[in-house]
């Protein structure tokens, strides 16, 4: 019988603890390493300002120092966390997620970045969504391999069920 979620499983906590810090730091090492090439003269440490701004505002967070630099790294995995959470506990009951990892990785790439972009953002900043085809896309495929992949590969070992031998 597969497992369940229950967050009181210590093996479970374990997994989603060493998950949510791959999927988070892989997605923040993206974000560092995109912002370096669209930007070289700026440091990729404004990332984290960036994302500190959206919970105090640009002025503030901008204006800051270490500690709006922290501040944004932690609001970074706790995002990641919270995706990696819902992931684990969404997995067990959606018979589909364990048949083909792939499709899996690209559903939760494309769950995640619709929640942050079209929910999460504009609820937390009132601003509408600007979508270029080459940003969303860069965010998507981010998305899809530095937070879908891992979680869902780890989820998968976790819960222990196995692809069927005529899927990817």
């Amino acid at each position: 019988m597969p497992r369940s979620f229950s967050f009181s499983d210590p093996a479970l906590r374990r997994k989603i603890l060493v998950a949510g810090f791959i999927a988070g730091t892989l997605d923040i090492l993206a974000a560092f390493a995109t912002t370096y090439y669209v930007n070289p003269d700026k440091s990729p440490l404004l990332v984290l300002k960036y994302i500190a701004g959206k919970l105090l505002g640009k002025t503030t967070a901008y204006a800051g120092g270490a500690e709006m630099l922290a501040l944004g790294l932690l609001m970074h995995y706790l995002i990641a966390y919270t995706f990696t959470i819902f992931f684990f506990w969404v997995y067990p009951r959606i018979s589909f997620l364990s048949r083909n990892v792939v499709l899996t990785t690209i559903v939760f790439g494309l769950f995640t970045w619709i929640i942050m972009n079209l929910v999460a953002l504009p609820l937390l900043v009132a601003t509408p969504v600007v979508f270029k085809w080459v940003s969303t896309t860069r965010s998507v495929l981010t998305l899809v391999f530095m937070i879908g992949l891992p979680v869902a590969l780890f989820a998968r070992k976790f819960y222990g069920m196995k692809q069927a031998p005529d899927t990817v």
